[in-house]
């Protein structure tokens, strides 16, 4: 799993690619507020524990290595083959793929045709992404598994929300001189139910890559790796939106997302970054 021993990594590299952009820049301007020495306190706090966390990481590597190795042996004792991999296409057509197979214009998958075998698969009830993805993983239909659609209505509110995850706020703030201090973490869960197959081979001591399967966020705790993929909630809180920078002040056409424009200055162009409202 990525867990605080990866975003430890990722923060010390941060800092020190940091550390060696700002010298060599020819000029960076900033607007000091009231509440900067806030926020300087809390990045050296961040710093602090993400420099604590490597140190223990560092530590503690060759007794998880040893004791790694040694569940791996005694699960690969038995096992018929030492290595599998999955490929998963979300959205595959079987009949266009098997109308192309013959066509001669995908030799690969017609080399897998011919090592094995080639089929259609049911699907789920609804056939949508997160509902076969949640069933791939665990087994289960969509009643054990909890997951339906992309979104599910809130029924304090009746407006749509992510069904993958639920997100709330931070329980308890500290409110100084109008700024709000977070006192924890805010709420974050998974809301897929089951147990993924990749859990039960990690209990049973074999390690597992994940990379971008579906409704896997936040990651839950095993032996393994595991990257993200569809239904992972951005900083606002939205599930998949993107922004879009152009030069042109007329609207061209393009699907969704957020529509920002540069603005010429001299020579130079200026634009934003949106991000979170300061009560999320």
């Amino acid at each position: 799993m990525i867990r605080s021993n990866r975003m430890t990594r990722y923060l010390i590299l941060v800092f020190f690619f940091s550390l060696l952009y700002f010298p060599i820049s020819d000029a960076a301007f900033a607007y000091i507020g009231p509440g900067a020495g806030f926020a300087v306190l809390s990045s050296f706090f961040m710093i602090f524990i993400a420099f604590f966390l490597a140190a223990v990481n560092l530590i503690s590597w060759p007794l998880r290595y040893v004791w790694k190795q040694i569940r791996g042996k005694n699960a690969y004792k038995t096992a018929k083959v030492k290595k599998v991999v999955v490929l998963g296409l979300d959205g595959l057509d079987w009949e266009l793929t098997d109308k192309f197979i013959k066509q001669g214009k995908l030799p690969s998958f017609k080399k897998l045709e011919q090592e094995g075998r080639f089929a259609p698969l049911q699907t789920t009830f609804p056939s949508i992404s997160p509902v076969a993805w949640s069933s791939f993983q665990t087994g289960v239909n969509p009643a054990k598994h909890n997951i339906f659609d992309f979104l599910s209505p809130d029924w304090k509110s009746y407006l749509p929300v992510l069904s993958s995850t639920l997100i709330g706020n931070v329980k308890k703030n500290l409110n100084i001189a109008g700024f709000q201090i977070p006192l924890g973490k805010p709420v974050l869960r998974l809301l897929r139910k089951s147990v993924p197959f990749w859990n039960i081979l990690g209990d049973k001591g074999i390690f597992t890559n994940i990379i971008r399967v579906p409704i896997t966020f936040p990651p839950e705790k095993g032996s393994g790796l595991l990257l993200g993929a569809m239904c992972i909630p951005d900083i606002r809180g939205t599930q998949g939106s993107f922004t879009f920078y152009t030069s042109q002040k007329e609207q061209k056409n393009y699907t969704g997302g957020t529509r920002l424009v540069f603005e010429n200055n001299n020579g130079k162009y200026t634009s934003h970054i949106p991000g979170p409202s300061e009560s999320g």
